[in-house]
């Protein structure tokens, strides 16, 4: 039987890592379709394959595909073909996807009184929410009487960091227009998951990647952990870890942590290493946020000054 989903948006997404035996890296990013008012997993899910790191840009991909699951297989094939055929965009370039024989327009709607008129897209005002979507009115371009309608990604009216994804009706033709964060840093990670550990489990963790040590995350929840795993190498920046990085291991594959060679990765149960002894490293249960196995000298790596820093 399928166990019971978180069934929050964020919890659908995850990612993996793909490493081949010249040591090049391909990321997967992955997001499960989950069924409308359902408490268990389908065995269905949108992964995407890049040589790009930028897990946020690919979740909001993954995203538009996910709530579009319902649409015909035609029309779904052909968003997904957009997509696929889009260059990876430089830092503060777009992607835009024509959408007008995809779905309809979403200016149909009976709560057109309730739009305002002369609203800048930069302030990013919610409006009208019309399902995924919030509505504004672009303002008009000078000597023109065109006024093209904007809809806006509502999860991005909440977070004022991310660049907005949103949809233009013009005339007859709808585009959706997604943005690449133009600090390439904000794309490679969220670390808020990460951050949500106390002080001085993050630096003990800090220390332990400094020194090339085994790193294991656990928790029982894939997106959680996938995230705070990623976000590892984030906060290793402005180093990078080369070595071998999986970000949900599975048990059958423990062998790879008993090998003597650095390794970050990420494990679904505490069972797993209540069976298996890791040494030269360091495992943290993220969800009860506690230092299961380490080796003792974490809190000496790091100067007294850097320390200070670091807790701050």
């Amino acid at each position: 039987d399928s166990v019971p989903l978180d069934c929050t948006n964020s919890a659908q997404a995850y990612s993996l890592l793909i490493t081949n035996d010249k040591g090049e890296r391909m990321f997967g990013y992955c997001r499960r379709v989950l069924p409308e008012g359902s408490t268990h997993c389908l065995p269905l899910a949108y992964c995407i394959l890049s040589k790009y790191r930028a897990p946020r840009f690919y979740k909001k991909i993954l995203t538009e595909l996910e709530t579009r699951h319902g649409i015909k297989n035609k029309f779904r094939d052909e968003l997904i073909g957009q997509f696929y055929k889009q260059k990876f965009p430089k830092p503060g370039e777009s992607i835009k996807i024509d959408l007008t024989n995809v779905e309809p327009k979403m200016g149909k709607t009976d709560n057109k009184e309730n739009l305002e008129e002369s609203v800048d897209l930069v302030s990013y005002v919610h409006i009208n929410k019309c399902g995924e979507y919030g509505t504004i009115n672009k303002i008009a371009k000078k000597n023109t009487e065109k006024v093209d309608q904007i809809y806006i990604s509502e999860r991005d009216i909440k977070n004022p960091c991310a660049i907005p994804t949103y949809i233009v009706e013009d005339g007859g033709k709808t585009e959706l227009v997604m943005t690449l964060h133009p600090d390439s840093r904000y794309e490679d990670s969220d670390l808020k998951k990460l951050h949500k550990l106390p002080p001085d489990i993050l630096m003990k963790i800090f220390s332990s990647l400094l020194l090339e040590r085994k790193v294991i995350l656990i928790s029982s929840k894939i997106s959680k952990l996938s995230s705070c795993v990623d976000s590892l190498q984030s906060i290793l920046y402005p180093f990078t870890w080369h070595h071998t990085f999986i970000p949900i291991l599975p048990e059958a594959l423990w062998d790879i942590v008993e090998s003597p060679t650095p390794v970050i990765c990420g494990v679904l149960s505490t069972d797993v290493v209540n069976h298996h002894k890791v040494e030269n490293g360091i495992v943290v249960d993220i969800d009860s946020s506690t230092v299961l196995v380490e080796e003792g000298d974490e809190n000496k790596i790091l100067s007294g000054s850097m320390q200070k820093v670091w807790k701050r």
